[in-house]
């Protein structure tokens, strides 16, 4: 009879295959268990539909009001002048705004002449 000789590689390399085969069990237990497998519920037909279009509504509602808050302040800008800015700054901004020259002088405090130069060298083209 022969001697059964069983070296430190065989023993090893069992000792991997089982341990990774029982690592490969315990994950998939786990996952059954906890549901990774199964599928997702998604809301189908007009479910999904209901739950969202009052969110549209509300953000198309918001971008038009911020679309029109912007569209304010810019005016805004254009017009109202800085405190610390000469009538000469005020009124290229003023001109920079489309206002007619008459308006730039009496607003500013500067001549119609002046004016009329101001808004024809920085009217929008």
């Amino acid at each position: 009879m022969e001697s059964f000789d069983l070296s430190w590689r065989v023993v090893l390399i069992s000792a991997i295959v089982l341990l990774s085969a029982y690592v490969v069990l315990v994950v998939v237990a786990l996952a059954r268990n906890r549901g990774w497998f199964r599928k997702r519920h998604r809301p189908t037909g007009d479910a999904g539909h209901f739950a969202v279009a009052p969110l549209r509504d509300e953000i198309r509602e918001l971008r038009r009001q911020i679309a029109e808050l912007r569209s304010e302040v810019d005016a805004l800008r254009t017009v109202a002048p800085k405190e610390n800015q000469t009538p000469y700054a005020s009124a290229i901004q003023l001109a920079k705004g489309g206002q007619e020259p008459l308006a730039i002088a009496e607003h500013c405090g500067i001549s119609r002449g002046e004016a009329e130069l101001i808004a024809a060298l920085y009217r929008k083209r």
